[in-house]
């Protein structure tokens, strides 16, 4: 059986749905192992989350928001990857997505190829923000300015503590730059185009950050970063 399976596919489009079914068998998994959902009710009567060890994510159902289901998937399975794929763009209802739990974040109206990169992406560790997006999400995180003070301030009080922290939060030049990158809320791809890696090198090396920073996303990596004054 495939590690991921079995995958809550979570959408009540027909098409999309059967679109994203034919990428998951792309990718391996059997037609069985994916467990196909369209309304809230369905997934609350039908879905027993231990079972659950990857999920996709649409946000605009017949009775309700995804986001629920997020958010309490999350919750009962914090280890699997959660990806939203949804036709809502707007930065507010993103950042509310990966509060929630979501790993990350692509639009519907991606192409096939895009998607199952995304796809292979998120299987792999990595968090997916649809670089249409990305950039205006990661403006509204707050600047490492508006939190210098709260973190000089911390610095002095807890000075023995923030040392003990430091090896976690220790990035190397090559971890720094790329969370750099990942800050102006570039791809995976744009970012190992940009400094002549490969793309699987460069999510080894986000994957790194990850642990440093004790996150699970791109926009939580940002925002803890700015927080500690690394950004």
């Amino acid at each position: 059986m495939n590690k991921f399976a079995p995958v809550l596919l979570l959408e009540d489009d027909v098409f999309m749905q059967m679109r994203i079914k034919r990428l998951l068998l792309e990718l391996g998994l059997q037609a069985s192992e994916i467990k196909l959902a369209s309304t809230l009710a369905q997934v609350h009567s039908d879905i027993d989350f231990v079972d659950i060890n990857m999920a996709l994510i649409d946000l605009g159902l017949p009775d309700g928001s995804g986001l629920s289901v997020v958010a309490a998937l999350s919750e009962a399975r914090p280890e699997i990857p959660i990806m939203v794929i949804s036709a809502f763009s707007s930065a507010d209802m993103v950042l509310q997505a990966l509060q929630a739990g979501a790993n990350g974040y692509l639009l519907k109206e991606r192409d096939d190829l895009e998607l199952l990169v995304a796809l292979r992406s998120v299987m792999r560790g990595g968090s997916p923000i649809d670089p249409a997006i990305a950039r205006f999400v990661l403006a509204q995180l707050p600047s490492a300015a508006t939190h210098h003070s709260h973190v000089a301030n911390a610095n002095e009080h807890s000075r023995e503590e923030d040392n003990e922290d430091d090896d976690t939060v220790a990035l190397t030049a090559r971890e720094h730059l790329i969370l750099d990158l990942v800050s102006t809320g570039l791809s995976n791809q744009e970012i190992a185009d940009e400094i002549y890696l490969s793309r699987f090198t460069v999510e080894t090396h986000i994957r790194k950050v990850y642990r440093k920073l004790a996150v699970n996303s791109r926009i939580k990596a940002v925002h803890k970063a700015r927080d500690l004054g690394l950004l």
